[in-house]
């Protein structure tokens, strides 16, 4: 028996099919999707630097213990009110300390001058007297013609050393003991000890032993 021509067309056919089929399928896996094949991550890349310093832990807290804007005032630094200086009662030395030329050196109660400082503030009212007698006291003021001021005022162990700086001026020789007197009296009321006095470097000797 002979095999139709059409017949033997349609198994080169179907025999052509199978060979072309299995030549393509062998370029891929066909158990993997083309599709999900995704390249790895880079292995290479590097990590997140662990090592990278943390927040300062250490920073310093806020200052909770600022002093205030403000201190309050020292309630043990009383403010001067008044202070004593020394005049001179001319030829009566009944009615104070008995100095030269027979007069008298007097304690009275003035307002202070300039600073916070008691021996400062004495002085100063002492110095500012610029009439020959203080009020109606009838006492005298040697320093009415002078124009002394405070340099310094240095205290140590020891003692307290007031200088002054200016122009001494006298009216006469009896003038020395009134300067001693008014002077050093109005000093030691105000430190409450002996103190030390100069006028331009000079002790208070050495400038008076000059006029």
């Amino acid at each position: 028996m002979r095999t139709k021509p059409i017949t033997r067309r349609l198994l080169i056919a179907l025999l052509l099919a199978l060979v072309l089929s299995a030549a393509g399928c062998r370029g891929a896996d066909p158990t993997i999707p083309a599709d999900r094949v995704t390249p790895p991550a880079d292995a290479t890349a590097a990590p997140a630097d662990a090592t990278a310093a943390p927040a300062d832990a250490t920073a310093a807290p806020a200052d909770a213990t600022a002093a205030p804007t403000e201190a309050p005032a020292d309630p043990t630094v009383a403010p001067i009110t008044s202070v004593q200086i020394v005049l001179i009662a001319l030829e009566d030395p009944s009615a104070g300390e008995p100095i030269g030329c027979n007069d008298g050196a007097v304690a009275v109660e003035a307002e202070p001058g300039a600073g916070d400082d008691p021996l400062e503030a004495a002085i100063n009212a002492l110095l500012d007297v610029r009439d020959v007698y203080y009020g109606e006291s009838g006492l005298y003021n040697v320093f009415h013609q002078s124009d002394l001021k405070i340099a310094q005022i240095e205290r140590t162990a020891s003692g307290t050393t007031l200088a002054l700086e200016g122009t001494l001026r006298l009216a006469g020789t009896c003038d020395t003991p009134r300067v001693k007197a008014q002077l050093e009296m109005t000093a030691e009321l105000a430190e409450g000890r002996p103190v030390a006095v100069t006028i331009n470097g000079q002790t208070l000797d050495e400038a008076l032993s000059t006029r």
